[in-house]
């Protein structure tokens, strides 16, 4: 919605912008009419390396390990934190947060499916207003609730990314916010003692805290936009929309990743060469900023976990029995573990009634 005499108070102070790698054109608008200072973050590059591990599994295994020796060394569990985490990578970390007994606070809920977001949607349908939708359900929803008060926040800013496209039929406006609702998480509410999934995009990182950025590969970090937006860039430019079009959001995005990534004291960057179905090439800013390339192997004697150990040398026994692949890996596991292979007992062990 839009508030006249709000602007016109804005305007009579000085407002300066500070901390925000890059703003995109619907922001710098919004930001010009008031005048506004940005103050661009100028950093110089650092030099980081970069983890090179053959598998995903792999990948989540060494920063799990990471982790560990972290916290050993007497690192607050609550000052780590893993960066950009795709969907693809969620399985397999939950595996290790179990195997390794290290919690972490997962995000894999949208806002979409929640109570607060459909009574939005039909009050927005009905009413035709933001203004409208946003106020009664902040009434109806109990904002001392932490899930109620964030989604409220998202759907206030994505109102008002669109409200002012008042010009275009509604339904192609409303069909813009349902895709953009649909593609929400949200981020659950941070509890003692868990590691925080954060997107590393124009955050700000304490220079005690250490931060795990996975899946530095390309086409991930950055990310890459295609022109698939409800609203196109044909459409974006034929009307000139204060939206940012394809190349200019891919830009922004790379400009920063980078700027980002130079803030941070303790960075830990990881990528991998390949999934169970796919395989990556390392991102290009690797080269473009010069970084280090590592291939660490992994110290078996050095793990802190001793499931996870047992399941990777069950792993290399399954390739050597099954397909003769008989790897460095398998013959340094054989010869330190021992695990009751290919045995199993079937028989019936009770159920416990406190479950």
């Amino acid at each position: 919605f839009f508030d006249n005499m709000f602007i016109d108070y804005i305007k009579r102070k000085k407002v300066v912008v500070y901390g925000y790698s890059k703003i995109d054109k619907f922001y710098k608008n919004m930001l010009d009419s008031i005048n506004a200072i940005v103050i661009d973050d100028e950093f110089t590059n650092k030099k980081h390396d970069v983890y090179i591990l053959d598998t995903l599994e792999k990948e989540v295994e060494f920063v799990f390990n990471e982790i560990s020796k972290l916290i050993d060394n007497g690192v607050d569990i609550n000052k780590i934190k893993l960066a950009n985490v795709s969907d693809e990578y969620l399985y397999t970390i939950r595996v290790f947060s179990n195997l390794y007994n290290i919690p972490v606070a997962f995000s894999d809920n949208y806002i979409y499916s929640a109570p607060i977001t459909k009574k939005f949607l039909s009050l927005l349908e009905e009413s035709r207003s933001f203004f409208a939708a946003l106020e009664i359900t902040k009434v109806e929803f109990d904002m001392s609730n932490y899930n109620n008060l964030y989604i409220h926040n998202a759907l206030f800013k994505i109102s008002n990314k669109y409200n002012d496209l008042g010009d275009y039929p509604f339904d192609v406006v409303f069909n813009a916010v349902l895709q953009e609702i649909k593609q929400t998480k949200l981020i659950p509410q941070k509890k003692k003692n868990q590691i925080e999934l954060v997107n590393i995009n124009n955050n700000m990182f304490e220079n005690d805290e250490y931060v795990f950025l996975l899946g530095f590969n390309q086409g991930i970090i950055p990310s890459f936009f295609k022109d698939d937006d409800y609203i196109s860039d044909y459409l974006k430019e034929k009307y000139n929309l204060l939206l940012s079009k394809t190349v200019e959001k891919n830009k922004l995005e790379k400009q920063s990743i980078i700027s980002s990534i130079n803030k941070i004291e303790n960075l830990t960057i990881t990528c991998k060469l390949k999934s169970i179905n796919e395989e990556f090439m390392i991102s290009n800013l690797a080269n473009e900023l010069d970084y280090n390339k590592i291939y660490p192997l992994v110290d078996y004697s050095k793990i802190f976990s001793s499931k996870a150990t047992e399941l990777s040398l069950a792993k290399r026994l399954d390739d050597f029995i099954k397909y003769g692949i008989k790897s460095d890996e398998l013959i340094l596991l054989y010869s330190n573990f021992n695990i009751d292979y290919l045995s199993y007992n079937n028989s019936f062990t009770g159920i416990d009634n406190n479950k």
